[in-house]
């Protein structure tokens, strides 16, 4: 079938592109034109994603890609609201007090970490667990397909401090508003049931230990105080408790003793006070310790899963099954699919070494922590230890300087002194004892005290979702899919590396750019003396664009007598028959000439049709010899330019141009022509092309402004010269006359 001629150029439009040179190919053999300026190509070298490739993308692509966009726009937004679920966010306050308050015996609590100890509690199974098997939470449709419900409620609780107050949020956002309002509730409710119970188990156990700590000092002062009774009526006769005798009298005696003694009772009361408080610390189980496992489940969930290997494999996985979706897809019968079969494979190892990696993750993390808690309950048993050990060898010191004294004083004196300090040391036992029962009252009474942490407002179902209308989520589907269609563009281009201009074309074909054709302006049906001015400058430009490319060839020293020049291009639709054509044109009006034209494209010829002649015969029944030369030349309406068609080729085209008669037909008609221009087939689609550029002087490589892709003018400049032709230079076809006018300039000249 007959092509129409790129003359019209009725099929292109505006289209721009830039695309980054590929490796340099050999340039042996070619000779470009003397054009300074010529960059020349380099190995590796390439073209970066510059604002001018992306104008030009965007200019090639946009009334494609912008109602696409607004379609995709569109589905994304219509999209995120029919999925959309709106999210009700219900919160409880509780108030943690800095201190616990007192009824009458204030304690200073200096302890750190309260509060993020009773964030952990919160969060622990021992409180979520009964909530989640609870039958009224357990019924709710958030927990329906949750595998572990546990740690689901665990990822999902938000427990945030409020400032720098006393406040802690307990939040939790569900697509129900009173099923988010019950979780929560559940959630403090029992929160609240176990503080109690370890609170009063804490207190409960204190007291015990001290209750028994106080039975046994009591029998120790009944039994110190028969034992001075006794020793005092045996040496005195008198009833020391029968006056008011006191270990305080002893301070009336001006001897040494009396100060050792005082502080002597002092020390050995703080070591009993010391030794109550870590017997009863020793012997009450570490409550941490035995909720390791429980409370911090949430922590070691969380740690576990920021862990990066588990990350890397958790991304891996999702990869594997987003592949194995796709190909499931694809295949007729994916059970059967070797690749399917083995990805599946491959996925469920993956799986299972993930849970075997958490498992061990979450066992390693848990020895650490019960680890630290234990070391935390050693060191401080062992910094009371050392306390207690402090005050008993201090004791020991002032007992042996207090005998050492007591050596001293006269035996008659020294019997009464020692009465009076055996006095003294029952009531340092009576003190030790007071101190301890005096302990326990205030933990009775603090007992009753009110509670340090307090729910100070319970959830309630929330009247609105956070978000009404998800507007963000909207604009930004909308944007991503709005930039989807451009983005595959811009990929695309990318993919197809266009030549977008002389620099481009220079730097795939290693050529001068001897000229850049203007578009030859299409014919508009409006009407209007503007309109046609318009058209006529376009058509001036147009012409003014090729009789610049010739005089370039004129003049050129390099191709200097060349007469045959060949007119290529890598494929078709870039704009070569026009460029022939115009040429011709314009040698013979600006010589006088007599030009001839050949056209060389033997498989669709179509010169016939723009200068209106007869398609046959032509070149085709030449080579063949079926006519002679002059019978297939015909002159045209042009006066010094004469055509010679392509005919209609009866045999393989390859067979006629290899049987020798194409170089003796050129010699020929270069004896009766000043100019032979000819019209070659593209390179890549015709290989008989490389023949007909090989007989001529000289070729022209023809492009096609944001048609012509990269990598194919590379390549038929390649076989061009690998075939042993001499491309000489480079046109630029197609350029808008916006931009040539814009480039060069317009200069009005004399209408014939």
């Amino acid at each position: 079938m007959s092509r129409r001629p790129d003359l019209s150029h009725s099929s292109l439009t505006e289209r721009s592109a830039e695309r980054a040179g590929p490796p340099a190919v050999s340039t042996s053999g070619m000779r470009p034109l003397n054009a300074p300026g010529v960059r020349k190509r380099t190995a590796g070298s390439s073209q970066e994603m510059s604002p001018r490739f992306l104008l030009n993308a965007l200019l090639h692509w946009w009334k494609v890609a912008m109602p696409v966009g607004l379609i995709l726009a569109a589905v994304a937004v219509a999209g995120v609201w029919w999925f959309f679920e709106p999210v009700f966010l219900s919160r409880a306050l509780i108030q943690i007090r800095e201190n616990p308050p007192a009824l009458v015996f204030a304690i200073e609590d200096k302890s750190s970490g309260y509060v993020e100890t009773q964030k952990e509690m919160i969060r622990s199974a021992r409180v979520l667990r009964p909530v989640v098997e609870s039958p009224e939470i357990r019924s709710l449709p958030e927990l329906q397909e949750k595998k572990d419900k546990v740690q689901w409620l665990q990822r999902e609780l938000r427990l945030t401090s409020v400032g720098k107050s006393e406040f802690l949020q307990v939040d939790f956002q569900g697509p129900d508003p009173k099923n988010a309002a019950k979780i929560v509730n559940a959630v403090v409710k029992r929160y609240f049931d176990l503080l109690a119970e370890v609170t009063d188990e804490r207190v409960a156990k204190v007291i015990a230990l001290l209750d028994r700590e106080i039975a046994n000092r009591k029998k120790h002062v009944e039994e110190k105080r028969r034992q001075i009774q006794t020793r005092t009526l045996a040496e005195t006769g008198k009833d020391p408790f029968a006056t008011t005798l006191h270990a305080g009298s002893g301070a009336n005696w001006p001897h040494p003793l009396a100060g050792l003694q005082t502080r002597l009772t002092e020390v050995e009361v703080e070591r009993e006070v010391l030794e109550a408080e870590w017997k009863a610390l020793n012997e009450m189980p570490n409550p941490l310790a035995q909720q390791v496992d429980e409370a911090l489940a949430g922590n070691v969930t969380s740690a576990v899963e920021t862990n990066p290997q588990v990350q890397a494999l958790v991304q891996q996985i999702w990869m594997a099954e987003t592949t194995l979706r796709e190909m499931a897809a694809l295949a007729r019968n994916p059970s059967q699919d070797p690749q399917c079969v083995k990805l599946s494979q491959d996925l469920e190892r993956n799986k299972k070494s993930l849970e075997q990696m958490r498992r061990e993750l979450a066992t390693q993390y848990q020895v650490q922590y019960r680890t630290a808690i234990s070391a935390k309950r050693e060191a401080d048993l062992a910094s009371k230890k050392f306390e207690i050990e402090s005050r008993r060898r201090m004791e020991e010191a002032l007992r042996e300087r207090y005998e050492k004294e007591l050596k001293k004083v006269a035996p008659g004196v020294a019997d009464m002194v020692s009465i009076e300090f055996e006095q003294a040391e029952l009531t340092r036992a009576t003190d030790v004892l007071n101190l301890i029962e005096q302990r326990v009252v205030e933990l009775r009474t603090e007992r009753q005290a009110p509670a340090r942490v307090v729910l100070f407002d319970e959830a309630t179902p929330p009247d609105a979702p956070l978000v009404e209308i998800p507007l963000a989520k909207m604009g930004l589907a909308a944007m991503v899919a709005f930039c989807v269609p451009f983005g595959l563009a811009l990929g695309w281009e990318r993919i197809v590396r266009r030549i977008s201009g002389a620099e481009d074309l220079e730097h795939e074909t290693n050529l001068a750019v001897i000229g850049e054709i203007a578009r030859l302006p299409e014919r508009s049906t409006k009407a209007g003396k503007t309109t046609s001015r318009r058209m006529a400058q376009k058509l001036r430009l147009y012409e003014e664009s090729i009789d610049s490319m010739r005089t370039f060839l004129v003049l050129a020293e390099e191709i200097k007598g060349a007469r045959v020049l060949a007119v290529t291009s890598a494929a078709s639709n870039e704009g070569k028959t026009s460029v022939a054509a115009q040429l011709a044109l314009s040698l013979a009006r600006a010589s006088g000439k007599p030009t001839l034209l050949i056209d060389g494209d033997m498989r669709a010829p179509d010169i016939q049709e723009v200068f209106e002649v007869r398609k046959s015969p032509g070149l085709a029944e030449v080579l063949g010899g079926e006519c002679d030369l002059h019978e297939a030349i015909v002159p045209t309406w042009t006066p010094s330019v004469d055509v010679l068609p392509g005919g209609e080729a009866k045999q393989n085209v390859h067979k006629l141009v290899g049987n020798g008669e194409l170089s003796a037909i050129l010699r020929q008609v270069s004896q009766k022509y000043a100019y032979v221009v000819l019209d070659t087939p593209p390179i890549l689609a015709a290989s008989e092309s490389l023949v007909l550029a090989k007989a001529a002087d000289a070729s022209l490589v023809c492009a096609m402004q944001d048609v012509s892709r990269a990598s194919q003018v590379r390549t038929a400049c390649e076989r061009l010269v690998a075939a042993g032709c001499r491309p000489v230079a480079a046109v630029l076809n197609g350029v808008s006359s916006r931009r040539y006018e814009y480039s060069y300039g317009y200069y009005e000249s004399v209408e014939e």
